[in-house]
């Protein structure tokens, strides 16, 4: 069920009033689960099966993981079942077939065809986020970290949470379950807070993130068509605020959702596009992702404790690994080894940077610095993501290479201007003004976001204005998604991170 839609409104309005009015002893659980249940068979009823089934294997291996601590032998043999299973269901739909197909590429140069072994699956919808969130839940009983679950309803319920069972943010289990165990009354505040969050979660999908892909996609979808360098460029740019305001709005929105609940989920954005690092942005955005990766590969593999070029390496292997998570395609790959190989250049220039600075007697927390390291972070970023969002490989490196025919005088030529040219791609004058306009919101929210230190801890500012003023805010968010979100055949109604 797709969050902007009428469908989860009138869903989550019955899911909440009888959330509320059921007493916590009268199994308040089994409507959250059936709920979670119906909310992801509304795509595809079938694929649930995929969901009980990780659930029913991941709960007894970790009950049997616990009955057997001192057994190390059958201990890991449970953590295998669980790995095994998991990660055998996510190759087969996501990835078997990129596999057959790279083996019958490369097979016909010894005239042997694989390709009548392809079979064409429908990738199940959050696949990738529930998984990690199960195997997140089966690596920790077996380090004995946490205990294992006993009530199977309570699991099943952590594995499929509605708010985020689609795409994430990815939750651990000690931090989710206990929060599903606990009497949640209504509450005034908390409900205005997650409304407040859920609206500026649709603005960003709907007023931002669906206008944008207009152009977006007009752009990448005629890659060999493309002949302006500044079209590239300001594809890409659109294309950052895009994903930017799609997947963390769909954060926004499950956050919200939950937070009416009483339940709190991770933050998994925190303004990531005014990072001054590569590193840093990677603290900023996807958290849920970046910290499992961190904690479930990163520092198994050795993490900073086997020397520089070791820490260098792993870090590459993470980026290289998440590259193959979001996808099975080169695309997905090459942007996940470029922003491996960023980290590196980041790590070994930090030494030589830090000279500049003293020659050019500039504090690292002056105002240029700031802006300049901001700037190039974003402009890195950018450019990775003409990997991540072209069709195909050859067609990314087609973009890249059409950015070397920039042409300037193009900017002051009126019969060759880019601004002419810009409006020839899906938006119009008004359109284009509406997703500027809308972008500069965002980007003021953020900022004040980013000095209060978290979008939560910016909406006291908002409360701090007097009635009438607060209530014409909510009633502005309210009627700019009505009037301003795209609608009927231009709309981009899944979101990005579903195919993941």
């Amino acid at each position: 069920m797709l969050f902007n839609s009428i469908d989860f409104l009138v869903f989550y309005i019955v899911v909440m009033s009888l959330y509320f009015l059921i007493p916590f002893k009268s199994f308040r659980w089994v409507l959250l689960l059936v709920s979670s249940y119906v909310f992801y068979m509304w795509w595809n009823p079938i694929y649930i099966v995929l969901i009980m089934l990780s659930t029913l294997v991941d709960y007894i291996a970790a009950i049997n993981m616990e009955k057997n601590h001192e057994n190390i032998k059958k201990k890991k043999a449970y953590l295998i079942l669980s790995l095994s299973v998991n990660l055998g269901l996510l190759f087969i739909f996501k990835y078997l077939n990129f596999t057959v197909d790279t083996i019958s590429f490369f097979a016909k140069d010894i005239g042997t065809d694989f390709s009548s072994v392809s079979m064409k699956f429908l990738l199940p919808m959050g696949i990738s986020f529930y998984t990690f969130q199960t195997l997140s839940y089966s690596i920790d009983v077996y380090r004995g970290k946490i205990k294992a679950e006993r009530h199977l309803g309570y699991f099943a319920l952590y594995v499929s949470f509605f708010p985020q069972l689609v795409a994430g943010p990815i939750e651990r289990s000690d931090r989710l379950l206990p929060q599903l165990k606990e009497v949640h009354r209504f509450d005034y505040d908390r409900m205005r807070d997650g409304l407040l969050q859920m609206g500026f979660g649709f603005f960003k999908k709907m007023v931002i993130a669906d206008r944008a892909a207009i152009f977006v996609n007009e752009v990448f979808n005629n890659a060999y068509n493309i002949e302006s360098g500044w079209i590239v460029i300001i594809g890409a740019v659109f294309f950052i605020f895009q994903i930017y305001c799609d997947f963390s709005g769909y954060s926004d929105i499950a956050i919200g959702s939950a937070k009416i609940m009483g339940i709190d989920l991770m933050t998994n954005f925190r303004q990531p596009l005014f990072s001054k690092s590569i590193k840093e942005f990677w603290s900023r955005w996807h958290i849920s992702l970046t910290s499992w990766f961190r904690d479930y590969l990163y520092v198994p593999l050795g993490g900073n404790r086997k020397g520089k070029m070791r820490k260098e390496l792993n870090i590459f292997i993470v980026f290289f690994i998440s590259g193959i998570w979001h996808g099975a395609n080169l695309t997905f790959l090459f942007w996940g080894a470029l922003h491996g190989a960023y980290q590196y250049i980041e790590t070994r220039t930090e030494f030589a940077r830090g000279l500049i600075r003293k020659r050019l007697k500039l504090s690292e927390n002056s105002v240029t610095i700031q802006f300049f390291r901001m700037a190039t972070t974003f402009t890195f970023v950018c450019f990775s993501l003409i990997f991540f969002r072209a069709n195909t490989i050859r067609e990314a490196f087609h973009l890249v290479g059409t950015i070397g025919n920039l042409q300037l005088n193009n900017l002051i030529d009126k019969n060759m201007s880019i601004v002419h040219e810009v409006f020839e791609y899906g938006l119009g004058t008004n359109e284009m003004k509406l997703l500027v306009i809308a972008i500069s919101i965002l980007l003021i929210i953020d900022y004040v976001s980013y000095k209060a230190g978290d979008f939560t801890l910016s909406l006291k500012l908002i409360y701090k204005e007097p009635l009438t003023t607060r209530w014409a805010i909510y009633f502005l968010i309210i009627f700019s998604i009505i009037i301003f979100g795209v609608y009927g055949d231009n709309a981009i109604r899944e979101f990005i991170y579903f195919q993941f």
